[in-house]
């Protein structure tokens, strides 16, 4: 149970400064993992950041989704620290805290059932944003925190690293689309091989999410001493996140984006 629950951490890929710009209007942005509540061990929260001075900012919108895909609530505008009549943009930059279910205090996340998955942010104009996920112990000790940096989606991309740690890494890759499936397969290549050892294909549904440690998709990684590189791909566009878990140490694993 406890790995189902750091999973669902991971099954989560932001600079806690500055986020991916969006280049295009009517932004749609995905965020590949959330975690938040009580796991019955310890307390977890997700943050999301955004600059308020961002054009479009205060008409940006937060979608909170399970793995499957239910809407599990909607952050409108109203609820954004930064938004309303009276307030005035300062000169330089500043990130607004939003909290995703309500109130952000340790007391109400101690009593609030545990939650993951994916958000989708939307805005009529590019955003600088950042989201920050932290574990708390029982009397509020912060325990680890997992800054995600945001990728485009992509088709192909490489996990850079010859050390294939494969009970410490875990993935999650949501698919954005509301109508089409994507299929996939992560493949391992050991060094100065061009052709894969190994290969794990996955499907993830409209609007769903796929999250895995990479022992669960490769049992042959799990005892080490293999070499070599992990490339990803899918048949659509595809966000995803790459982590270390490493006791209670989390960092975000480099990838390449290819296409």
């Amino acid at each position: 149970m406890r790995g189902k629950f750091l999973l669902a951490l991971v099954s989560l890929p932001l600079c806690l400064w500055m986020g991916n710009p969006m280049q295009a209007a009517n932004t749609i942005a995905c965020i590949p993992q959330f975690a938040e509540g009580f796991d019955g061990q310890t307390v977890w929260q997700t943050q999301v950041f955004i600059d308020g001075r961002a054009f479009g900012a205060d008409q940006a919108a937060i979608n909170v989704f399970s793995p499957q895909g239910q809407l599990l609530r909607r952050v409108g505008p109203g609820e954004f620290p930064f938004s309303g009549p009276f307030v005035r943009r300062p000169r330089f930059p500043i990130f607004s805290t939003i909290s995703l279910f309500g109130s952000g205090s340790f007391r109400d996340l101690l009593f609030q059932p545990f939650r993951s998955g994916f958000l989708i942010l939307e805005s009529p104009g590019s955003l600088n944003f950042t989201a920050l996920i932290r574990r708390f112990s029982l009397s509020g000790d912060l325990m680890s925190e997992l800054v995600i940096t945001p990728f485009d989606p992509f088709r192909r991309a490489t996990l850079l690293s010859e050390e294939i740690e494969a009970r410490v890494l875990a993935f999650a890759a949501t698919n954005a689309d509301t109508v089409k499936r994507a299929l996939g397969r992560f493949d391992f290549f050991p060094l100065g091989s061009p052709t894969p050892m190994l290969s794990f294909p996955f499907e993830i549904g409209p609007h769903s999410q796929f999250a895995s440690f990479l022992f669960d998709m490769f049992p042959e990684l799990a005892s080490g001493g293999l070499k070599g590189f992990i490339r990803i791909s899918s048949d659509s566009p595809i966000s995803l996140i790459a982590v270390s878990i490493d006791g209670n140490a989390l960092q975000q694993a480099p990838i390449v984006i290819e296409e």
